[in-house]
């Protein structure tokens, strides 16, 4: 299953079956900030991608030493 993804409101929709029917624009970003944000395609939701880039930080931060 794919999902559209906001990047800055972090917004995640389902794509629909239709390419046709897929918005172009968060609907949030234009309904709460008047901004057309375009949304970019992805296998996973937006909550996982951040998980995963957190979790990819922190593996490459150096560990403390005491």
């Amino acid at each position: 299953m794919s999902y559209l993804n906001c990047p800055v409101c972090h917004l995640s929709l389902r794509a629909p079956r239709a390419a046709y029917m897929a918005p172009e624009h968060c609907p949030r970003c234009i309904g709460r900030r008047r901004v057309a944000t375009r949304l970019f395609a992805s296998e996973l939701p937006m909550r996982q991608l951040v998980a995963r880039e957190a979790a990819q930080e922190d593996a490459s931060r150096p560990q403390a030493t005491e």
